[in-house]
Parts: structure tokens; sequence; C-alpha cells
């Protein structure tokens, strides 16, 4: 009866080795779960620049259409300062080309201090839209 309840003491618990392998397999998947979080939180800066990018070209286009139904926004140019150029043509020549009452509508719709650009791809060179879609500008 002794010698039972010597083998029943000694098997309890974990050897070293069970644990240093548990250790080093959460170890692992914490490290993959990491980088996985890293990619989501890129695809989710990308996903709210775009929701923002749209609600510019929105309040541009209807900045446009109450200062002048005759004015057709062409080109949204947002600068890395998040600052927001509004052309009625594709060319990048001087200031905004649409009328001032639709800068000031637009900055009344759209405050600049609202806009902040986070995600890499936008934030560094800012973006230009035009018929095709928002792109990172150049």
């Amino acid at each position: 009866m002794k010698n039972s309840k010597k083998k029943l003491v000694s098997r309890a618990g974990f050897t070293l080795v069970e644990l240093v392998v548990t250790i080093a397999v959460l170890a692992i998947l914490a490290g993959v779960g990491a980088a996985a979080y890293g990619g989501y939180i890129t695809k989710a800066e990308e996903a709210k620049d775009m929701v923002q990018l749209a609600n510019v070209l929105t309040a541009a286009q209807a900045a446009g259409a109450s200062a002048n139904p005759m004015v057709e926004v062409k080109k949204i140019v947002v600068g890395k300062d998040n600052s927001v150029k509004i052309y009625d043509n594709e060319a990048d020549t001087g200031d905004s080309d649409v009328p001032t009452e639709a800068g000031s509508a637009f900055a009344t719709m759209f405050g600049s201090s609202t806009l902040e650009l986070k995600s890499e791809t936008y934030s560094s060179k800012g973006a230009t839209w035009t018929s095709a879609g928002w792109a990172a500008s150049k």
C-alpha cells in the first residue's frame, strides 16, 4: 500500500519538458496572431480612408452643384496635409477651378479638420479622384 501511494504522488503534475513545449506552442500562436492583427489594422485604416474620401467626393459634388449647377466636378486632390482642391477639369493647373462659392460651400459641408487620412497608402502621398475613382497621388 505504501508503494502505490508513492507512485501516485510522484505522477502528479507536469514535467518540465511538457511545460516548455506548451509555452513554445503558445508563443508561436501569439506571434502568428500578432502578424495577422497588423494586417487587419492596415485594411481597416484603408477602409476608413476610403469612406472619408467618398464623403469628400459627395460634399464636393454637392458644393459644386449648389454654387453653380453647370459646374461638374471632374477632379479632387487631397494633399498630404489633408487640404482639398476641387477642379472642374482634369488638369492640375492653377488653384481650384470650381467657383469660390463651391469652395466655401464645401468647407461648410466638410470641414478640413474632420479629414484625416491614416493608412500608409494615402497619408504619405495624398489622394486624387477622377472619373476612374480614387487613387494615391504620385
